[in-house]
């Protein structure tokens, strides 16, 4: 590597190299990365019950301030990404037999690399809870129970009001500049507007359900609740959403989506390393460069649950339980990342003249990456705001999911045994997995985000822990020997010994979960893959149906030595 590239990363260590597939990483973000945290948190909670005649009242508050003060990277040395693109046959038609990304790796031909500097942010938060619950017994044979919880998170804010946001209809000043007229730049915080974010002040989620005795052993039961997910969940507190505080600069690997290598191993950032700008440039501020785009108008999303129950007891000490459960997830946090500066499908059908290069308006505007270039694809500057490249929204409430089942539960006991039997016939389905599926995984195995954020529709699918069927066995037995029982009743002092004894047991047979499948490079040419600050990648690529089953027949051991028919990426 050139020596000015040492000398310009913001820590000195050992910079890592990441390979698709199998292939074991050198170094990783524990050598090329840092975390700096040091949180405090503050809270005072109260609560009172009421009881008068037949309601008993419950009201309490919830009062929060956490502050979060921290640095973050994974690449304050570069972070280098090989596939096998760069070494296949034909790099748009890839498989496993053409090319290896250790091939790639010794070419010095990357699929990404970036590093990065950030500075240490003072972010703070606060939290405000109220609720209030009646368990009122309105008749002998009938409870309800009726409640209301009010909250309000607080935006987040930063202690030098190093905040920013993203404002799709401002007018760039460099529009006549480059002679288009740009929309989309950055705003930031003041002693006035403090927050990213405008606070939600309609946060109540309703509490209600209720018990009635229909017979002398039957008992029905209801409920519905909705719940608001937590800011911890939804938003990301550190230097990711302040990105002109936190700048990563991008290698420029390929300008044809890998088609031909452009920088390389030996000097991978000709250009230099960029400092984060601060909010000096005004709304000029990371043109060219990727960014997360806060947005004023975010939510936080809530899940709307409720379940609906019948039990009846049997005889002596026998009860069988039938149950409905179902949940609604609304807003939910979008994965890890989904981009918004996307093509419009509409352009889809121009093809590979996207990626026909043209001449560069940007040029001599912008100082690094893909757009400082003399000509840039075409594509590009058809994105909603080609002033940009990444634009994208960690957490967005886009989410959406449901879930719905039947289970049955039936317990005898005997005496201090007892014998119980649960079974769950279930669905649940979504268009996304989780807010940090990069350590979970997520249906696809990696961080991916939406293939088409124009299109959310094709992500909906069973969710990745969607489990069909389940049945649980247990039982608890009282062991017939020792003071009391059947058996060794009269061993004096060893009674102690012998009694008491118990044997448990748990047998649980469930369906399989659902298999995801990905691939590591995106091929679609829509500009949906997300570069973030800390320069890892979702590629969003899925295989398409090709109009077969995909369900196999005969046992399980054959199915898996089975191969699949071949897909395509999409």
């Amino acid at each position: 590597f050139p020596a000015a590239l040492a000398n310009a990363t913001q820590i000195k260590a050992f910079p890592a190299f990441n390979f698709s597939g199998a292939l074991v990483a050198v170094g990783s973000s524990a050598s090329s990365g840092m975390t700096l945290l040091d949180l405090n948190s503050w809270g005072d909670r109260a609560s009172m019950t009421w009881v008068k005649g037949s309601h008993s009242m419950k009201f309490g508050a919830d009062y929060r301030i956490q502050q979060l003060n921290q640095m973050q990277q994974n690449s304050f040395e570069p972070a280098f990404q090989f596939s096998n693109q760069m070494s296949a046959v034909n790099p748009l038609s890839l498989n496993a037999n053409s090319g290896t990304p250790y091939a790639s790796f010794l070419l010095g031909y990357m699929a990404s690399a970036s590093v990065a500097k950030t500075q240490r942010l003072a972010n703070q938060r606060k939290y405000l809870g109220l609720f209030f619950q009646d368990d009122w017994k309105a008749t002998r044979r009938l409870t309800l129970n009726l409640g209301m919880d009010y909250s309000l998170e607080f935006p987040i804010t930063e202690r030098h009001n190093r905040k920013m946001w993203f404002d799709t209809a401002a007018a760039l000043p460099i529009s006549q500049q480059v002679g288009l007229n740009l929309r989309g730049g950055f705003l930031f915080a003041d002693n006035s507007t403090r927050s990213p974010y405008n606070l939600a002040k309609k946060q109540f989620g309703p509490r209600v359900g209720f018990a009635y005795q229909l017979f002398s052993h039957t008992v029905v039961r209801s409920g519905y609740g909705m719940f608001f997910i937590p800011a911890a969940t939804t938003e990301v507190t550190g230097d990711v959403r302040a990105p002109a505080w936190a700048l990563s600069t991008q290698a420029i690997a390929s300008l044809d989506n890998g088609i031909t290598p452009y920088s390389t191993l030996d000097n991978p950032f000709p250009q230099g390393i960029l400092d984060p700008p601060g909010s000096a440039a005004g709304l000029n501020t990371l043109v060219g460069q990727n960014a997360a785009a806060n947005q004023r108008d975010f939510r936080a999303g809530y899940m709307q649950q409720w379940n609906f129950d019948i039990q009846h007891e049997f005889g002596r000490e026998m009860v069988l339980e039938a149950l409905y459960a179902g949940s609604v997830g609304t807003g939910l946090p979008a994965n890890w990342a989904s981009q918004m500066n996307q093509l419009s499908d509409s352009y889809l059908t121009q093809g590979a003249s996207l990626q026909m290069l043209v001449p560069n308006p940007f040029l001599g505007v912008v100082a690094s990456g893909v757009l400082s270039l003399p000509t840039i694809q075409r594509g590009q500057l058809l994105r909603p705001y080609p002033q940009f490249q990444t634009l994208y929204v960690e957490g967005q409430p886009l989410g959406h999911s449901n879930y719905h089942s039947f289970q049955m539960q039936f317990n005898k006991r005997f005496g201090s045994s007892i014998i119980g039997m649960a079974y769950t016939i279930s669905k649940a389905m979504g268009n996304t997995e989780s807010r940090t599926d990069w350590l979970e995984g997520g249906a696809q195995g990696t961080s991916m985000g939406f293939m088409n954020p124009n299109n959310r529709r094709l992500d909906r699918s069973l969710a990745v822990a969607d489990v069909p069927q389940r049945l649980v066995v247990n039982f608890t037995l009282e062991a017939p020997f020792g003071k009391g029982r059947r058996f060794l009743n009269s061993l004096g002092p060893l009674d102690r010994v012998v009694s008491g004894w118990q044997i448990t047991g748990l047998y649980t047979l469930q369906s399989g979960t659902p298999v995801g499948v990905m691939t590591p490079t995106n091929l679609t040419g829509t500009y949906n893959a997300v570069t973030d600050v800390y320069g890892s990648y979702s590629h969003n690529s899925r295989p398409n149906n090709n109009g077969q089953s995909a369900k196999l027949s005969g046992d399980p051991k054959s199915r898996r030595l089975r191969s699949t028919n071949p897909v395509h990426a999409a």
